[in-house]
């Protein structure tokens, strides 16, 4: 422990390494990209009409493509332009392995780990008399993504991060199975430090720990940094480490921020685990950032989540066996069911029970028994009818991940501004959207909605916040209220709407979170908790300025054509 310990010292002066390394033979490639350009331009007579042809031919292909038109747009530009480095690009990026393949994984995974987790249809009825429009969304969430909607979850949420930290902490230490743990930013600091000594406690006294990074922490923790956290009893692990080469696969982080406890408790929300996220170290003034409790059955889909992308370069058997010991029931076990046999997901009848109930009807002519592959139903003449139960509040925990051609994230953020009837209120640190997100915000407004946007003040990224400037104009216009942090920098990634609905996760408002990244939410169907969340809102909003025509042309000429500029490329940045 001790010599691992002094290595890391060491290293801790040296972790710019990774970063001059990779960074370098990123710059080699570009440079010998650039010297077959140059070389192959001597040739123009040969080369140029066939690269043309070419370019052509892939715009074609590009624009007949189930993709974002934004998209489009951004790939042809460079190809009519520079049609050989264009094709090049796109080659590396686009066709060969990467994005694609580790796409297919995750959906291998997820159709493995859905026959674990079954919606209970009395709890979608149920729904479905209470809001239908909310239903309907609810139904696609579970067919086409194996996301089940929960009933009587209980939900917290906290308005900044230093809250959310001290409930993780307590949460932490009351661990008694397993705790699992995903994060995109994992930074040296007090927050870090305070995290890991909890799960090192913990996993001395017998608690399984997981603990998974994103790949791009190499720029920023030592080389060995895995180890060292290995060191302390705790299974840890790095989502796609940055290698030197040109693919969309560098380009796809794991944005997700996921605690699982004991398969009973879960958190998620905009946190990250570095000091900034809970203000113990300042970066960008004021760090306004927020996460959400949530206890109950819902937290199998957040522990399903997890395990799909721990095991996303595992073997079948090891995933299985993940399976059934964390997302099957005690009484599951007990009876011995496997993933072959499972029926009995999520309060619905098992197999025992069910057969036992399908002999003792046979030979009842008043009974019809209909049993489907999950249920079991039967219509009775003489019985009474129970009425529709009621349910205190409704939640489906949801993921998105890239190549998703459902656009699950965006699919719910423009489904609440669809069947919004008096508001919407937003909080992204980014805002670089496309055509569909623009047109949803504008015919909210139109109908009467109120659509207000929270901002930063102090943004984190230069060229993205210019970026996000341009869209001012045209949302303005359209009736969208515009705000802007003035004491730091939004990180809260919230849709609020109509004192009812709300979700909150890890999902920006930016081409990067919407197709690029996994990603993970929790869609929520709560009064209380939608007023809590308005209520943050409203307080937060009293030190932030409202955007208008005049304030945006006082910014620099040079800044908004620069972020015009820049907005053709906004998909790829």
């Amino acid at each position: 422990m001790r010599k691992l310990r002094l290595r890391k010292k060491r290293r801790e002066k040296m972790n710019v390494q990774p970063i001059a390394i990779t960074s370098l033979l990123f710059f080699v490639q570009l440079i010998i990209l650039f010297e077959v350009y140059t070389r192959l331009d001597k040739y123009q007579g040969v080369f140029n009409i066939s690269w043309h042809l070419i370019s052509i031919i892939l715009a074609l292909f590009i624009i007949n493509k189930e993709e974002n038109s934004a998209y489009k747009i951004a790939w042809i530009l460079p190809m009519c332009v520079f049609p050989l480095i264009g094709i090049i690009l796109y080659v590396l990026i686009k066709v060969l392995p990467g994005t694609k393949q580790l796409s297919d994984v995750l959906k291998t995974k997820i159709c493995m780990s859905s026959q674990y987790i079954h919606q209970n249809e009395d709890v979608l009825k149920s729904f479905k008399e209470v809001d239908s429009n909310y239903a309907s969304m609810a139904k696609f969430l579970y067919e086409y993504e194996s996301f089940p909607l929960y009933a009587d979850t209980k939900l917290e949420y906290y308005s900044l991060g230093e809250y959310a930290f001290e409930s993780i902490k307590k949460e932490l230490l009351k661990a008694r199975d397993y705790i699992f743990i995903e994060f995109f930013i994992v930074s040296r600091g007090y927050m870090l430090t305070e995290v890991l000594d909890i799960l090192e406690k913990k996993a001395n006294e017998g608690v399984e720990i997981r603990f998974m990074y994103d790949g791009a922490n190499m720029f920023s923790l030592p080389d060995n940094y895995s180890e060292f956290i290995s060191s302390k009893g705790i299974d840890c692990k790095i989502f796609s480490p940055v290698k030197p080469i040109i693919s969309s696969y560098q380009n796809n982080r794991d944005h997700r921020k996921i605690i699982v406890i004991d398969g009973k408790i879960g958190f998620t929300g905009g946190i990250n685990i570095a000091d900034e996220y809970i203000n113990k170290k300042e970066r960008f003034g004021h760090w306004k950032d927020c996460a959400i409790r949530i206890e109950g059955h819902a937290v199998k889909s957040l522990t399903a989540m997890f395990l799909q992308m721990w095991n996303v370069n595992e073997k079948d058997k090891y995933e299985m066996e993940d399976y059934n010991t964390y997302l099957l029931t005690e009484k599951q076990k007990r009876l011995k069911i496997t993933h072959k046999k499972l029926v009995d997901v999520n309060g619905l009848l098992h197999e025992k029970k069910r057969y036992q109930l399908k002999e003792k009807l046979k030979n009842n002519p008043k009974q019809k028994v209909k049993i489907r592959e999950n249920l079991l139903t039967f219509k009775c003449k003489n019985c009474v009818i129970q009425p529709m139960r009621v349910y205190a509040n409704y939640a489906i925990p949801y993921g998105d991940y890239p190549s998703n051609m459902n656009n699950t994230a965006e699919a719910i953020y423009i489904h609440i501004l669809f069947y919004a009837k008096k508001y919407v209120d937003i909080m992204t640190p980014y805002l670089i959207i496309d055509d569909e997100l623009i047109n949803a915000m504008s015919m909210a407004c139109k109908r009467g909605v109120r659509v207000r946007l929270l901002l930063p003040g102090i943004p984190d990224k230069k060229i993205p916040y210019m970026v996000a400037q341009s869209y001012f104009t045209a949302l303005m216009d359209a009736g969208v209220q515009i705000y802007i942090y003035t004491k730091g920098f939004v990180h809260s990634k919230v849709f609020v709407s109509d004192d009812i609905v709300s979700t909150v996760g890890t999902v920006n408002l930016d081409y990067r979170s919407l197709y690029l990244h996994f990603e993970n939410g929790i869609f929520c169907y709560d009064r209380e908790l939608a007023l809590d969340i308005e209520e943050d809102f409203e307080n937060t909003l009293k030190t932030a300025k409202l955007m208008t025509h005049q304030e945006y042309r006082n910014i620099s000429v040079f800044n908004r054509l620069l972020g015009r500029l820049f907005r053709v490329f906004a998909p790829l940045m």
